[in-house]
């Protein structure tokens, strides 16, 4: 049986944890982060190693598959993959979210506290020196709905569509609200699956009143991009002010916007000179370079390029 599924999320944010016999196939901004932690936690895999990407955090490293441990779709061999796809002692789940407050949640990520971006590294540029909440999400929606490469980031593409829910053999799909009834069923399904506990909140994004937010003008674009979303999971569509009231930024939450955006720069940048350190061991024959002259080379780089601003 050869897998159909060609998304770029299904192959590299699906995970196997094998003991546990579940499959988990992973949303950004739909508790992602925590299921992983606690999937790769159960299943006694997660490595201690350095993770050689640029998150900012310790949290968000579990994305990294030295990390966790577990299997990957894209990786796991064709025999492996269709006893995960077929066999009833496996379970194959997914969780969603409503589409509004995945939104606000991926654009605190993405744009307000700039985290780093394949598709879309000048994203936290948008935010500038906004101090009102509203407005700068409304101006990102209304970009959203015109920019292909905004829309291609998995933080903001539909999840009808990162998910393949019409195609792909779940046993279960969740919204996040029944996630830890759901958790209790999977405990209590196998002893293999006893330690699969959530746990604390990894990577949460601040608490912000939507309705504070969104307008009626914004709320109509996020109901025709997210339409699928809200036709296949049920979730209904809602109604927000014409002109919805003022939501400063206060000057010490602007103060930690800042911090953590220079936080994220800096890990990106020195994560782009690391990068640039191995192609160029690569190129060396029969030379020894290990990780620690690799990271030394590349924190003397940056430092000298900051020197010279």
């Amino acid at each position: 049986m050869t897998a159909p599924h060609s998304g770029e999320n299904m192959r590299w944010n699906t995970v196997l944890a094998r003991k546990a016999k579940v499959l988990f196939v992973a949303t950004p901004k739909v508790a992602c982060t925590s299921l992983k932690w606690a999937l790769a936690t159960a299943e006694g895999t997660l490595s201690t190693g350095i993770s050689g990407t640029p998150e900012p955090t310790i949290d968000l490293t579990i994305h990294d598959f030295s990390v966790h441990g577990m299997g990957v779709l894209g990786l796991v061999d064709e025999a492996e993959r269709v006893e995960a796809f077929t066999s009833p002692d496996w379970i194959r789940f997914c969780v969603t979210r409503p589409p509004y407050e995945r939104l606000v949640s991926g654009w605190l990520n993405r744009v307000v506290f700039g985290m780093p971006s394949a598709l879309s590294p000048g994203l936290s540029a948008q935010f500038g020196s906004e101090r009102d909440y509203g407005e700068a999400f409304r101006r990102f929606v209304r970009r959203l709905a015109e920019d292909k490469v905004l829309s291609a980031d998995s933080h903001f593409a539909p999840q009808v569509d990162l998910l393949e829910v019409d195609s792909f053999p779940y046993t279960h799909v969740i919204d996040l609200a029944g996630l830890n009834d759901f958790l209790e069923f999977l405990r209590s399904s196998g002893p293999n699956r006893s330690g699969i506990v959530l746990g604390r909140s990894r990577n949460p994004s601040p608490k912000l009143d939507i309705e504070r937010l969104y307008d009626s003008t914004t709320t109509a674009i996020v109901d025709r991009f997210y339409a699928e979303d809200f036709r296949r999971f049920s979730y209904p569509q809602r109604s927000f002010a014409s002109e919805p009231a003022s939501y400063p930024i206060a000057p010490n939450e602007y103060s930690l916007i800042e911090m953590m955006r220079d936080r994220a720069d800096r890990f990106a940048e020195v994560f782009t000179l690391v990068e640039q350190q191995r192609r160029q061991v690569k190129l060396q024959r029969g030379g020894r370079y290990g990780m620690h002259e690799v990271v030394g080379a590349a924190t003397r780089r940056l430092r000298r390029k900051r020197s010279a601003l």
